[in-house]
């Protein structure tokens, strides 16, 4: 019978010779023999390069990472997302700033420079040669939905009142949960069904009785929808096949992102270019705001990969969820607001919709923290003494 073994990583050849003398416990089936003749073994799930330095946390998975982890990394998804939604909504509505392909392209472009850079001082490593067979063979249809997703996202921002955007975007939770039951082959429970279902209909009431709503709006936040619940389930799956570095799918569909976005504005796609050379609102603040925002695009694409990779695509969303929740209340404070009764009734429901998921969820991480911890201290234990 199979047990656990305990063994010494120095045993192990050059991949992973950077953690000698730390002891480990791993399954045998996790170890294959190396071709190389040294005699040495390597990890199945270890995808190591030895010009990167360090320990990044989207080297961990949904497995080895502890529940308190997959919660700080949700509270950061979130706190990234609120940020990102207040720039954004502050510089294209309180600032009369239609050009949001542009806004995007920053947030792309930044992004980008910055995974560069780690990679330059080798805290991160990921190929640059084969770039377009990767971004069109291997990775595809992912960047070309990331970048879509993002700016749909930013193109509904900007047509619609906070509130209702949010409220909107509720369906993309039952979207996300079909995407899992289909592709993931996740069972959800009836707690989970329930806040779905209650989201849904906070949404179907608050947005029955808006007449004032832009067409062109409901459409960028339904395509957006579509494209949230898709791009979680596709990065989930690009990041479990372990062909290529969290840090590196971020930065390929970043760079696909940005070479798009920029032959958009040097071709005037929505005369955007146009509207940038008569825009006269380049204030100090208004800069301020934009180089915050496109900082926050790095922040929040990392945060949305970490959270993806150690939770479920519905945990990332329900999470959204949740934030959107506080995003609703403050976005009452926009210029681009009405207060109706039926709109503030459909944000409390989806309220009460969000906190049971989210204590549902709570006890989950909880519970498979204390089974990990069990795992990890007693359980190699217990089947050597009962093979």
């Amino acid at each position: 019978m199979v047990q656990d073994v305990v063994v010494e990583k120095e045993f192990f050849s050059d991949p992973v010779k950077r953690h000698r003398n730390e002891i480990f416990s791993i399954d045998v089936n996790d170890i294959l023999s190396s071709n190389d003749g040294d005699g040495g073994y390597v990890l199945k799930s270890t995808f190591y390069h030895p010009k990167s330095k360090g320990f990044t946390f989207l080297e961990m998975t949904s497995k080895t990472a502890s529940g308190k982890l997959k919660l700080a990394s949700s509270f950061l998804f979130a706190f990234m997302s609120v940020g990102i939604m207040m720039l954004t909504k502050i510089i294209l509505t309180e600032f009369n700033f239609h050009c949001f392909i542009f806004v995007g392209f920053l947030q792309y472009l930044t992004t980008m420079d910055v995974l560069l850079l780690r990679r330059c001082i080798g805290s991160i490593h990921f190929p640059l040669k084969g770039f377009i067979r990767i971004v069109l063979v291997e990775l595809f249809p992912l960047p070309m939905v990331f970048m879509f997703n993002t700016l749909s996202g930013l193109g509904a921002t900007q047509s619609l009142n906070m509130p209702l955007f949010v409220l909107l975007r509720r369906l993309s939770i039952f979207l996300t949960l079909l995407g899992e039951v289909i592709f993931l082959n996740y069972n959800h429970g009836w707690e989970t069904r329930v806040a779905v279902i209650l989201m849904i209909i906070g949404a179907f009431i608050a947005t029955s009785f808006e007449v004032s709503t832009p067409v062109h709006g409901i459409v960028f936040v339904l395509f957006n929808d579509v494209l949230t619940a898709l791009n979680g389930v596709l990065t989930r799956v690009k990041m479990d096949e372990n062909r290529f570095s969290s840090e590196g799918i971020m930065f390929y569909t970043n760079a696909f992102a940005a070479c798009c976005t920029g032959m958009m504005l040097l071709f005037d796609f929505r005369w955007e270019r146009t509207d940038l050379i008569h825009f006269d609102g380049w204030t100090p603040i208004f800069i301020t705001f934009l180089i915050l925002n496109a900082f926050s695009g790095f922040g929040i694409t990392y945060a949305t990969y970490l959270c993806t990779k150690l939770n479920s695509p519905l945990t990332v969303s329900m999470i959204g969820a949740g934030k959107n929740v506080v995003t609703s209340y403050v976005g009452m404070l926009f210029r681009d607001y009405t207060f109706s009764i039926p709109s503030f009734i459909g944000i409390n429901i989806s309220v009460v919709g969000c906190l049971l998921y989210s204590h549902r969820e709570f006890v989950r991480v909880m519970r498979r923290q204390e089974d990990g911890d069990l795992t990890h201290s007693e359980q190699c234990v217990a089947k050597r003494e009962n093979p």
